[in-house]
């Protein structure tokens, strides 16, 4: 109960009567403080969200070094794809040649230029082979 006329606050604790006069350097003292912890709850919360962005920050650094270290994956494997390619697309030239070698050949031989039944099995043998490789390769 603060009573004006006498400018002096009571407490009752313990059914006694306290009076304490409330002065000018009470008053500064409370606003001082006042304004102390008001500073202090401004600095946790700028404390908390600093932290909050720092972490937000954190998250977004991880997740570009991850899509980076995914993009990395993904150029290896194409990498990896296009040389596979290459090199089946060497076999392949190589049982298409071998195919019309052979073709030549057995031409050659049907056709009487070469009298060698053994060149005519060469260029049986050599077209199999060619067609083999070029049913594994499709």
């Amino acid at each position: 109960m603060l009573f004006s006329m006498c400018n002096c606050a009571v407490n009752w604790c313990d059914k006694l009567c306290f009076f304490a006069f409330i002065t000018k350097d009470f008053i500064h003292a409370v606003k001082h403080a006042h304004s102390e912890y008001a500073l202090f709850l401004q600095k946790s919360a700028q404390t908390s969200l600093t932290g909050r962005e720092e972490k937000k920050k954190e998250k977004a650094e991880e997740a570009k070094r991850v899509d980076q270290r995914t993009r990395k994956h993904l150029q290896e494997q194409l990498a990896e794809q296009a040389q596979l390619e290459m090199a089946q697309i060497a076999e392949q030239e190589t049982a298409r040649q071998l195919i019309s070698e052979a073709s030549q050949k057995l031409s050659e031989a049907v056709q009487g230029k070469a009298n060698s039944l053994q060149g005519a099995k060469v260029a049986q043998a050599m077209l199999i082979l060619g067609n083999e490789l070029a049913t594994c390769l499709y």
